[in-house]
């Protein structure tokens, strides 16, 4: 997907990633897909997620414009 970016858990048990405007946690074996953060309706842009070390807080990157602007 355009935008994509994604990190795993320091112990390897999440996996989050981002579409242009969604940010998911999931299973590295694909199961457990959660939507963390929803941006259509605001026009949001979503990249560069990293867990803590611990894992358990995600920062990411909220835009108004994409990731790669044209």
């Amino acid at each position: 997907a355009r935008g994509l970016f994604s990190d795993i858990s320091m112990n390897g048990d999440k996996l989050v990633f981002t579409t242009e405007h969604e940010l998911y946690l999931i299973n590295p074996d694909g199961t457990n897909l959660q939507l963390l953060a929803r941006g259509f309706r605001d026009n949001k842009y979503f990249f560069l997620p990293s867990f803590s070390p611990d894992g358990s807080q995600i920062a990411y990157v909220e835009s108004d414009q994409p990731a790669f602007a044209q």
